[in-house]
């Protein structure tokens, strides 16, 4: 038994060891690539945009649906660390018509972010580029989320993308502001026939 209690307490130093130091992942002078270090949601902060989210309006249907993923490990080069972060998928329905679903992708147990077509990037501030928040307190924080398409994400990358998030309460109903942009450029050729299918825009969901 004494054997037993002193191996747990040596594999338990171990993996504290193994992921040194913590840091806050959402904290915006939080150095990137620490060799070993976990970034971690130490605030809980995905927490509350974890669920489904849908906006309908006319003959249009957007639903998006986050889970959270915990310490992954990730190698870059020669860096390697650990982080927890948040992915998604989304439906896109127009007229009747099924133009984007990334929902099922969700099932799949990817090795990291970039395995999905919606997952973190970074926190950011409300004057961020051209998806300013003029409602944000001065330092509140919004998701930013890289997106992709299945047209987008397995051609050679000629157009990005982003859906920065905000939860708000407005008369007691959980709401997701959503901006959904051009992340600065897009190379694609007219030939390719490569684009978005979503619309660039901002989009109100509400809780399910």
């Amino acid at each position: 038994m004494k054997k037993i209690a002193l191996l747990t307490i040596v594999l338990l130093q171990f993996a504290c060891k193994a992921q040194s130091p913590v840091l806050d992942i959402y904290d915006f002078n939080t150095d990137p690539l620490v060799y070993n270090a976990y970034y971690k949601d130490v605030t809980n902060f995905r927490d509350q945009y974890v669920g489904t989210w849908r906006y309908s309006f006319h003959t249009t249907l957007i639903e998006v649906k986050f889970i959270k993923k915990d310490m992954a490990f990730i190698e870059v080069g020669n860096t390697r660390y650990y982080e927890d972060y948040m992915i998604g998928g989304l439906r896109y329905v127009k007229d009747g018509v099924e133009l984007v679903n990334t929902l099922p992708t969700l099932a799949v147990n990817g090795s990291s972010g970039y395995d999905y077509y919606l997952h973190t990037g970074s926190v950011i501030r409300p004057n961020y580029h051209d998806a300013t928040c003029p409602d944000c307190a001065p330092d509140e924080k919004r998701l930013l989320l890289d997106y992709d398409e299945p047209q987008t994400k397995f051609t050679p990358p000629c157009i990005s993308a982003n859906l920065i998030i905000r939860r708000v309460v407005e008369n007691g109903v959980e709401q997701l502001k959503v901006q959904f942009r051009q992340d600065g450029w897009d190379l694609c050729m007219p030939a390719d026939n490569i684009h978005f299918n979503l619309p660039y825009g901002d989009y109100t969901l509400t809780k399910q």
